[in-house]
Protein backbone atom coordinates (compact mmCIF):
# COMPACT_ATOMS: atom_id res chain seq x y z
CA UNK A 1 0.00 0.00 0.00
CA UNK A 2 1.56 3.27 -1.14
CA UNK A 3 0.41 6.16 1.03
CA UNK A 4 1.19 9.70 -0.05
CA UNK A 5 1.43 12.05 2.91
CA UNK A 6 1.10 15.74 2.15
CA UNK A 7 0.74 18.62 4.54
CA UNK A 8 1.29 22.18 5.50
CA UNK A 9 4.80 23.44 6.15
CA UNK A 10 3.69 25.26 9.32
CA UNK A 11 2.66 21.98 10.98
CA UNK A 12 6.06 21.10 12.38
CA UNK A 13 5.38 19.52 15.78
CA UNK A 14 5.78 15.74 16.08
CA UNK A 15 3.31 15.66 18.99
CA UNK A 16 0.67 16.99 16.60
CA UNK A 17 1.50 15.09 13.40
CA UNK A 18 2.49 11.63 14.74
CA UNK A 19 -0.90 10.87 16.34
CA UNK A 20 -2.65 11.82 13.10
CA UNK A 21 -0.50 9.38 11.11
CA UNK A 22 -0.91 6.69 13.80
CA UNK A 23 -4.70 6.98 13.68
CA UNK A 24 -4.73 6.91 9.88
CA UNK A 25 -2.60 3.75 9.81
CA UNK A 26 -4.92 1.82 12.16
CA UNK A 27 -6.89 0.67 9.11
CA UNK A 28 -3.76 -0.74 7.48
CA UNK A 29 -2.32 -2.92 10.24
CA UNK A 30 -0.60 -5.98 8.83
CA UNK A 31 -0.25 -4.49 5.34
CA UNK A 32 3.03 -3.63 3.70
CA UNK A 33 3.20 0.17 3.59
CA UNK A 34 5.39 2.65 1.77
CA UNK A 35 5.19 6.38 2.41
CA UNK A 36 5.47 8.72 -0.56
CA UNK A 37 6.66 12.06 0.79
CA UNK A 38 7.91 15.38 -0.48
CA UNK A 39 10.92 17.31 0.61
CA UNK A 40 9.49 20.45 2.20
CA UNK A 41 9.30 21.69 5.77
CA UNK A 42 6.64 20.72 8.28
CA UNK A 43 4.71 17.50 7.67
CA UNK A 44 7.22 16.04 5.18
CA UNK A 45 10.25 15.60 7.48
CA UNK A 46 7.97 14.53 10.32
CA UNK A 47 6.42 11.83 8.11
CA UNK A 48 9.92 10.65 7.23
CA UNK A 49 10.95 10.58 10.90
CA UNK A 50 7.75 8.67 11.77
CA UNK A 51 8.43 6.09 9.04
CA UNK A 52 12.08 5.63 9.96
CA UNK A 53 11.19 5.04 13.62
CA UNK A 54 8.69 2.33 12.64
CA UNK A 55 10.54 0.66 9.79
CA UNK A 56 8.15 1.91 7.10
CA UNK A 57 9.62 2.19 3.61
CA UNK A 58 9.94 5.70 2.18
CA UNK A 59 10.09 7.11 -1.33
CA UNK A 60 11.01 10.78 -1.40
CA UNK A 61 9.96 13.03 -4.26
CA UNK A 62 12.20 16.04 -4.67
CA UNK A 63 11.29 19.17 -6.67
CA UNK A 64 13.29 19.48 -9.87
CA UNK A 65 15.16 22.64 -8.92
CA UNK A 66 16.67 20.82 -5.93
CA UNK A 67 17.86 17.95 -8.15
CA UNK A 68 19.42 20.17 -10.81
CA UNK A 69 21.48 22.95 -9.25
CA UNK A 70 21.57 24.79 -12.59
CA UNK A 71 17.76 25.01 -12.76
CA UNK A 72 16.19 28.30 -11.77
CA UNK A 73 13.69 28.18 -8.93
CA UNK A 74 10.10 27.94 -10.04
CA UNK A 75 7.24 27.26 -7.63
CA UNK A 76 5.57 25.07 -10.27
CA UNK A 77 8.14 22.39 -9.44
CA UNK A 78 6.41 21.84 -6.10
CA UNK A 79 3.08 21.26 -7.83
CA UNK A 80 4.68 18.87 -10.33
CA UNK A 81 6.27 16.97 -7.43
CA UNK A 82 2.91 16.75 -5.63
CA UNK A 83 1.22 15.40 -8.76
CA UNK A 84 3.97 12.77 -9.14
CA UNK A 85 3.50 11.59 -5.56
CA UNK A 86 -0.28 11.40 -5.86
CA UNK A 87 -0.13 9.68 -9.25
CA UNK A 88 1.91 6.90 -7.63
CA UNK A 89 -0.24 6.55 -4.50
CA UNK A 90 -2.99 4.16 -3.50
CA UNK A 91 -4.23 6.61 -0.86
CA UNK A 92 -3.45 10.15 0.26
CA UNK A 93 -3.30 11.55 3.78
CA UNK A 94 -3.47 15.35 3.81
CA UNK A 95 -2.68 17.11 7.08
CA UNK A 96 -3.84 20.65 6.35
CA UNK A 97 -3.75 23.94 8.24
CA UNK A 98 -6.64 25.16 6.03
CA UNK A 99 -4.40 27.89 4.59
CA UNK A 100 -1.73 26.07 2.59
CA UNK A 101 -2.41 26.40 -1.13
CA UNK A 102 -0.05 23.52 -1.92
CA UNK A 103 -1.88 21.10 0.36
CA UNK A 104 -5.23 22.33 -0.92
CA UNK A 105 -4.02 21.70 -4.47
CA UNK A 106 -2.98 18.16 -3.50
CA UNK A 107 -6.40 17.46 -1.98
CA UNK A 108 -8.23 18.69 -5.08
CA UNK A 109 -5.86 16.84 -7.41
CA UNK A 110 -6.40 13.58 -5.47
CA UNK A 111 -10.15 14.02 -5.76
CA UNK A 112 -9.89 14.76 -9.47
CA UNK A 113 -7.81 11.61 -10.01
CA UNK A 114 -10.26 9.66 -7.80
CA UNK A 115 -7.52 8.58 -5.43
CA UNK A 116 -8.95 8.19 -1.93
CA UNK A 117 -7.86 11.13 0.22
CA UNK A 118 -8.28 11.57 3.95
CA UNK A 119 -8.09 15.21 5.02
CA UNK A 120 -7.24 16.12 8.60
CA UNK A 121 -7.78 19.83 9.19
CA UNK A 122 -5.57 21.33 11.88
CA UNK A 123 -6.46 24.90 12.85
Amino acid sequence: MKICIIGSRTLDKAELVFPIIDKFLESYKGKSITFLIGNAKGVDPLSKKFAEARGIDIVEFIPYHLLDPTAEFNSKYFFVRTKQMINNADRVLAIWNMKSKGTEYGIKYSQKKEIPVSVVKVP
